[in-house]
Formats: structure tokens, C-alpha cells, sequence
């Protein structure tokens, strides 16, 4: 098993599928051996995921590139360092740590989380909430999905009242103000074309707009298929 050479040139090499080797990709030089008591997996942000080899509930922690463990054993699941913040969790709650294994986000979330633009996703059944990487409360769970656009503006749904009720859309600011109202069955962000795509009911044209919320007809089939 040879995964692809990372952002530092580390191939990750397993022999027999027990022992993990880490080589150069370019001179095939042995950069690092594992000890056959661990399982690693790939190095992000420098910092590789180790867990116990021989033990199905085993706690997990993070190496760097020497071998020597930076961040202890202690975590149920973790996942990967992505700008310097990794998603980690114990028994019951999920949170977020830095490179140093410090909390930067506490363990007060169930899963899943989505770390998007800065901001913490926290979604639960039926609604949402927005933190920031302060731990603050942004946006309040009033929502059922809340989803970016940009930096600015947010596409967020609820449901409508009624036994039958399906999700309508709308969009917010960052603070939580009300940009339009939830009452749209469809909106979404084009990344290809820049522009917000509109469908405000089965019974209308759709329609597309900038961010500015200038409004364009001029080939709305074309832009509602493109793939986001």
C-alpha cells in the first residue's frame, strides 16, 4: 500500500500491511519508521494521526514528521489538520484542536460539524448554528441548513408550518439580519458563473442574480444545470 507523496514530499509506504515506512518521493530515502505497536496515517499541516495497531477501541493522538508523539493518545476520533485546526472527539462531544493540541473550540458539539470560511457548522436535527472560531455564537439554531454564499451572505432554510411543509430558502448576513425572507424553494451558489441561482416556485421562471442582487433571465437553463 503507497499513498501519494504529500506537501513535503513524505510517501507513505505499508510492508506486509503491518509495517508503515515514510519515504522520500524523490531519493526513496527512509524519512521515518513506525514502531509496529502504532497505526499512522497521513501527515497534514505537518502532523500525522497515531493510534494503538492492536487495539479496535484505541484512543488516538498525532505525530510530526521525527515520530515523536506531539499530542497524546487521548481522542475517541480524529480527523486531519486543516489550517492549523483539527476536528477531534471523546466518548460524547466533538470539538476543535490547534497544532499544539490546545482546545480552540470546546467540547460541547455532537456531530457532524463543517468547518466553513472561519466558521463553525453545527447542525442538529431540524436546525443549525453558526459559531466563530472564538467560540461565539453567531447566528442562532433557528435554522435548519445553514450554507455560505461568500463572506457576506449565507443561504439558510427552515420548514414552513403545516403537516405537509417542505423547506423554503432565504438568505441572511453574517450578524443574522434577514437579506430575504424563507419562502423560495430553491437557492443556490454557482461557484462557475458568480451568480445566486432563484427559484421561487414551481409556477414562476427562474432566475439568477449577482451578489449585488442585480437580476438576470438571459439563459437561466444553461446556469440552474451547471454543477456547483
Amino acid at each position: 500500500d503507497i499513498s501519494p507523496p504529500d506537501e513535503k514530499g513524505f510517501v507513505r509506504f505499508v510492508k506486509k500491511n503491518v509495517k508503515i515506512i515514510f519515504v522520500d518521493s524523490s531519493t526513496k530515502r527512509a524519512l521515518l519508521t513506525i514502531p509496529k505497536k502504532y497505526k499512522v496515517d497521513h501527515f497534514h499541516n505537518d502532523l500525522a494521526s497515531v493510534s494503538l495497531a492492536k487495539k479496535k477501541s484505541s484512543l488516538s493522538g498525532f505525530i510530526n514528521r521525527t515520530g515523536k508523539i506531539e499530542i497524546p493518545l487521548i481522542y475517541k476520533k480524529t480527523s486531519i489538520f486543516i489550517n492549523g485546526l483539527c476536528e477531534v472527539s471523546n466518548n460524547i462531544k466533538t470539538g476543535f484542536i490547534n497544532t499544539k493540541g490546545d482546545t480552540v473550540i470546546s467540547f460541547k458539539y455532537g456531530s457532524p460539524i463543517n468547518l466553513q470560511n472561519g466558521y463553525i457548522n453545527y447542525r442538529q436535527p431540524l436546525k443549525s448554528t453558526l459559531y466563530d472560531l472564538s467560540d461565539k455564537e453567531i447566528i442562532i439554531n433557528k435554522f435548519y441548513d445553514i450554507n455560505y454564499i461568500d463572506d457576506s451572505l449565507i443561504v439558510v432554510s427552515k420548514y414552513g408550518p403545516g403537516q405537509m411543509a417542505s423547506l423554503k430558502y432565504g438568505i441572511i448576513d453574517i450578524t443574522g439580519k434577514e437579506i430575504w425572507p424563507c419562502r423560495f424553494h430553491s437557492i443556490y451558489s454557482n461557484l462557475y458563473t458568480g451568480l445566486i441561482y432563484i427559484l421561487e416556485s414551481w409556477d414562476k421562471e427562474p432566475y439568477y442574480m449577482d451578489y449585488k442582487f442585480n437580476k438576470y433571465y438571459e439563459d437561466w437553463w444553461l446556469v440552474s444545470r451547471t454543477p456547483n
